[in-house]
């Protein structure tokens, strides 16, 4: 099965303020403030399939470059604990949730002690769940930008090298910015390719929601 960017950007341009398309990814403004920034890619992972495989990421910016202070540094190390990983599980296809990679990492080699408050409102969401099931991605990451902006975030995968270890232990110390990605990775398998976009982008979203609604609590995120 072949699916390019055009016709990606022409199934999804209902949602788009603007767009733009490289040969890389499409990146997007959507019309929905759920999340400040869509990006849309053939997915960089190997994975034992020949259907097509994508991501659609959702960025959210909280607190910009230059203007982290203390309080902005503890909110981020807060955050970092709540960050998650979710996969299908065989029967029904219901989220299954565990700590990321680097959370993982830094519980290690920090000791940072993961937190489900995040985890729980995903949970109870009826919405996220329902078009989980429906999309069955292969992995729903929603975490914090964990290295410097001139490193590429992808390269982070199952494990980390001693040089990306440093490099996120820094971060966590002294992060740049409050950015959240909410990355979604799914393989298209289904000749129904509009309807299997429109729920993924759905799914991201909804996720976005969630997201944006827990951190106003914390004085995050625009009303």
């Amino acid at each position: 099965m072949f699916v390019d960017y055009t016709s990606i950007a022409g199934i999804l341009e209902e949602y788009f303020e603007k767009f733009e398309i490289s040969r890389k990814l499409i990146q997007a403004k959507p019309r929905s403030r759920d999340v400040d920034l869509i990006l849309i890619r053939k997915s960089i992972r190997r994975i034992f399939s020949l259907d097509p495989h994508f991501e659609i990421i959702g960025i959210m910016d909280l607190v910009k470059e230059g203007e982290m202070g203390e309080a902005e540094e503890r909110a981020y190390r807060e955050f970092k604990a709540m960050e998650f990983e979710a996969q299908p599980s065989p029967i029904f296809g219901k989220p299954k949730f565990r700590p990321t990679v680097i959370l993982s990492y830094l519980s290690r080699r920090l000791g940072l002690q993961p937190s489900n408050a995040l985890i729980r409102e995903f949970e109870s969401d009826k919405e996220f769940n329902r078009l989980f099931r429906k999309v069955r991605p292969i992995r729903l990451r929603v975490e914090l930008e964990s290295i410097p902006q001139h490193l590429d975030l992808e390269i982070v995968g199952e494990e980390l090298s001693t040089v990306l270890r440093e490099a996120v232990v820094d971060y966590y110390n002294k992060p740049e910015r409050l950015r959240f990605y909410i990355n979604s990775s799914f393989i298209i398998s289904s000749p129904l390719v509009g309807r299997a976009f429109r729920n993924a982008f759905k799914l991201v979203l909804a996720s976005g929601r969630i997201l944006r609604s827990f951190v106003r609590a914390y004085g995050y995120g625009r009303e």
